[in-house]
């Protein structure tokens, strides 16, 4: 099976369209006021209404699950992704499934407290201050256990971009992999043939 593709920190209908026409399968929309990618619920909806195929994930931090429902529900939200201290049992107060983002500061196993219990975790970089997004690589061998044991499903993150994605396919062999700062040529603005690259050599690498 085809590794998962996901491209996050969308702000544009036309950058979605884009990147569901390219074969992503999953879009991140980003409404987490902390991020500068944070867009408005109406907004959010406005892209969501121009994607076909792909399924549409919203990316949230520390915010009520009241709040996160209602989200879902106005944009039509697939999945939610959590980057704040959200604990597994917060799973129960939510409408769809739910992506855990785990910082990779260290080896992490799949009966590791932060880990079981979820179904998906996102691997991205450790950085003080923010919650994704940094562009920055984290060491790929902290997350091949966690990818190859019998856990949770396995989405990379963190500096990937059309010219390492590749590499990273093959190094760890995740379930999906994840971008945003990596295919932009100004915060929150993608660059079509960067989405276009990512998700052809992401594929054809696994």
């Amino acid at each position: 099976m085809s590794v998962k593709v996901k491209i996050c920190g969308i702000t544009r209908p036309e950058d979605a369209r884009v990147a569901d026409e390219e074969g992503a399968d999953f879009i991140g929309i980003i409404f987490a006021p902390e991020s500068s990618r944070c867009v408005r619920v109406d907004v959010g909806g406005n892209i969501a209404s121009v994607v076909s195929d792909a399924r549409i994930v919203g990316v949230f931090v520390d915010q009520p699950p009241e709040e996160i429902n209602r989200i879902v529900d106005e944009v039509g939200l697939d999945f939610v992704q959590l980057h704040g201290a959200e604990g597994q049992s917060f799973i129960d107060d939510l409408s769809v499934p739910a992506i855990k983002a785990l910082p990779m500061d260290r080896t992490h196993h799949a009966d590791d407290p932060g880990v079981k219990g979820w179904e998906y975790v996102l691997c991205d970089t450790r950085a003080a201050g923010q919650f994704g997004g940094t562009g920055q690589v984290f060491d790929w061998d902290l997350a091949r256990d966690l990818a190859a044991a019998n856990g949770p499903k396995v989405i990379v993150s963190g500096g990937l971009t059309p010219l390492n994605v590749a590499d990273a396919v093959r190094a760890i062999h995740p379930w999906g992999v994840d971008a945003s700062s990596g295919l932009e040529y100004e915060p929150g603005y993608k660059d079509h043939k960067h989405i276009a690259d990512f998700i052809k050599n992401a594929k054809a690498a696994g």
